[in-house]
């Protein structure tokens, strides 16, 4: 059995908004037809492009070739090395000339767009049991993992996303700029599979600062949404970003406080949507939590909570995964997320949640960013909670007096240290590694 390589889409609708032109079905795919005639006879190509407009067709191209995407979690080379060794099969892919390690690189030169009209041709059908693309877990709490998906699977990743958007009331197939990268799952659903499979549009650029993020939407005809994760959402809010016009804010890989949503929603004037899944399963359940704090799951989803760690069922996936999260299911068949489970903090008897703590530390006046830390537990000590924190103007005292008035004393940090920068991944989740080697290295 086979699949479309695009489906959904109307004749000349946009699938892709780049330099200000749109570009439609028919004219993606026969730019990624011809890149396809001149990618290496390799089974695997490491998809290292930049830009989103690169990086789609370059996706398209590789299917096409009947190759598998490999989607790295960074291109920093020693993880690339660590990750990848050198296979025959193997080669890579980057739109970066200052990204060439070696003779396996192809370099994608920037391609020529041609808008002429073209002729309504044969979409591509892909196998559905081809392996499309493996893309690695965050690795925010370990070594990344690698996930393999078919081609039918990624399919159903876009479907599933098109039903959480609207089941929580976006019906519009609508353009969307995404501050994500394509290479991680959220990204890679939104920004790539529901564009070539549910009617979607999505902007070329991945902008960063919240005055590119403007100037995309703005360059976007209506309707329109963002795509972002809370820790942009939280800058640009910081930064007074003004945007209007919005038919939605989609954010995930992280829960949002009520705060920063209803925050964002009273200065952007649109609903802020989140998205609640992992790279296993992809989109798990939805909710929008200035109405409500809890998650909508869907509807092939089963979760046995009687077991800890949870155990997740995917009935149209066919696979079953251990979630790294604790959760807890309520009679109206919504999800209470509880927090990961190897972030729980016992101390004395009382139970916390990392999650919980950042949250308290991130309300504070004057904190930029910050993050609890917990060391490996050691039986033979007492935990000892650290905070690694971000801030001009607040001093270790300042700190702690605003905490003690919303935790327990037994989670306030016995340690806070100011760092310039919190370290975190493309799409915002921490890296414990690198905080455990600042850590060592005071």
């Amino acid at each position: 059995m086979s699949l479309p390589l695009i489906f959904n889409q109307q004749e000349n609708k946009p699938i892709i908004w780049h330099q200000n032109q749109a570009i439609n079905a028919y004219q993606l795919i026969r730019m990624a037809q011809e890149l396809a005639q001149h990618l290496p006879k390799r089974q695997k190509v490491l998809n290292l492009c930049t830009h989103r407009f690169h990086f789609l067709v370059t996706f398209c191209a590789i299917l096409i070739r009947q190759q598998t995407n490999i989607l790295p979690p960074n291109r920093l080379p020693q993880a690339l090395n660590t990750l990848f060794p050198k296979a025959d099969d193997t080669y890579y892919i980057t739109d970066d000339k200052t990204f060439i390690l070696d003779q396996a690189c192809f370099f994608l030169e920037p391609i020529e767009i041609n808008l002429n009209p073209v002729e309504k041709i044969a979409i591509p059908q892909i196998k559905a049991e081809h392996l499309a693309c493996i893309l690695y877990t965050s690795g925010s709490t370990g070594t990344p993992q690698p996930q393999a998906k078919t081609w039918r699977m990624l399919v159903y990743h876009a479907q599933a996303m098109a039903i959480h958007l609207q089941q929580a009331g976006q019906e519009n197939k609508v353009n969307l700029v995404a501050t994500v990268p394509p290479q991680h799952m959220f990204g890679l659903e939104t920004t790539i599979l529901l564009p070539l499979q549910q009617g979607y549009c999505i902007h070329s650029g991945q902008p960063f600062f919240p005055d590119d993020i403007k100037k995309a939407l703005e360059t976007c005809p209506e309707p329109k949404a963002l795509i972002s994760t809370p820790t942009h959402l939280q800058h640009c809010l910081e930064s007074d970003l003004v945007l209007s016009k919005l038919d939605f804010v989609l954010s995930a890989t992280a829960p949002l406080s009520k705060k920063t949503a209803c925050q964002a929603e009273q200065q952007w004037h649109c609903p802020l949507l989140e998205i609640y899944g992992c790279s296993e399963v992809g989109a798990i359940a939805h909710r929008q939590c200035t109405i409500d704090p809890y998650w909508h799951l869907s509807k092939d989803i089963q979760i046995e909570t009687q077991v800890e760690p949870c155990i997740l069922k995917s009935m149209a996936l066919e696979i079953e995964i251990t979630l790294p999260d604790r959760v807890r299911l309520l009679p109206s068949g919504q999800l209470e997320l509880l927090g990961r489970g190897e972030n729980l903090v016992n101390i004395g008897g009382k139970r916390s949640s990392i999650e919980e703590l950042n949250q308290h530390l991130l309300q504070i006046e004057g904190v930029i960013d910050g993050c609890y830390f917990m060391p490996e537990d050691n039986p033979e000590k007492t935990t000892r909670l650290i905070a690694f924190v971000v801030s001009k103007n607040r001093t270790k005292k300042q700190i702690t007096t605003a905490l003690k008035g919303k935790i327990d004393p037994l989670f306030l940090p016995r340690q806070i240290i100011f760092i310039k920068k919190i370290p975190r991944n493309a799409i915002g989740k921490i890296n414990r590694q690198e905080l455990l080697h600042i850590l060592l290295s005071i």
